[in-house]
């Protein structure tokens, strides 16, 4: 910003926002938890973004690194928070 760099990198600052709207999100609405296999879906996603970024390094990911961490960020939240707080009584 202003040509000045930043001090985390674009995927930390999506992981970031991630968490920050999906905690909003769940201020605003009760949410069942998400299944595991969304959690694991977008760690995958990132760790292929990651791969394809060692096979070519000359292009530029930040996008793509900024929306592969505000998914996980996002996910891990809707996923964690929900399962951890939010159980049903018997």
């Amino acid at each position: 910003m202003n040509n000045v760099p930043l001090p985390v990198c674009a995927r930390c600052l999506g992981v970031y926002a991630g968490t920050f709207l999906a905690l909003a999100y769940l201020c605003l609405y009760k949410q069942r938890p998400l299944s595991i296999h969304a959690l694991l879906l977008t760690l995958l996603l990132m760790a292929v973004e990651r791969q394809l970024e060692f096979l070519y390094p000359c292009r530029d990911w930040l996008y793509l690194r900024f929306v592969t961490g505000w998914s996980a960020g996002a996910v891990f939240i809707l996923w964690l928070v929900p399962a951890a707080f939010c159980r049903d009584s018997p």
